[in-house]
């Protein structure tokens, strides 16, 4: 998980002190810095690339793009899931469920088939979580839209995966 620690204009950081706290699931604090006052006492601007927006990978979108459209016809490939990641796949008896039962897969496949045709697939942002890169997509049908969520493992194979409502602003 990531906490972030928030200084605003009448409380800035300490010298020396980043604006940002990365928590790893370890609870140990990664060597990635946030922007550190200066000392004037105000927020000093990042170091070039350490905030800087993600460039879309041609490679991941198409990846990103199968996985979609897999969901969307409900033919999921679990060779191309992480371990990690079949377990939500596989029912879990001691729990008495699975996370992505056929009935969660069906009624997922339902509603991206709700969209229509595919149209148009973009990346929206990258975000670090946990040591994970997660990388959300927008697609947009002829008659609707969804964003997912999907990271891959140093493998290649897909350890996270999820539907989620566009974000409205």
């Amino acid at each position: 998980m990531i906490a972030t620690l928030a200084t605003g204009p009448s409380t800035p950081a300490p010298p020396g002190m980043g604006t940002r706290v990365f928590a790893r699931s370890d609870g140990s604090q990664s060597a990635q810095p946030g922007p550190v006052a200066s000392p004037s006492g105000s927020p000093a601007s990042p170091s070039p690339g350490a905030f800087a927006a993600s460039s879309p990978s041609p490679e991941l979108a198409a990846r990103a793009r199968a996985e979609f459209l897999a969901w969307q016809s409900g033919t999921i490939d679990l060779s191309r899931y992480s371990s990690d990641a079949h377990a939500q796949f596989i029912p879990d008896a001691a729990a008495g469920r699975a996370q992505f039962s056929a009935a969660f897969v069906a009624s997922r496949r339902a509603r991206l088939q709700s969209l229509g045709t595919l149209v148009s697939f973009t990346q929206l942002r990258k975000t670090t979580t946990q040591g994970a890169q997660i990388y959300v997509y927008r697609a947009i049908g002829d008659k609707g839209l969804e964003d997912m969520a999907i990271s891959w493992n140093e493998d290649g194979l897909v350890q996270y995966i999820a539907f989620l409502p566009p974000k409205t602003n």
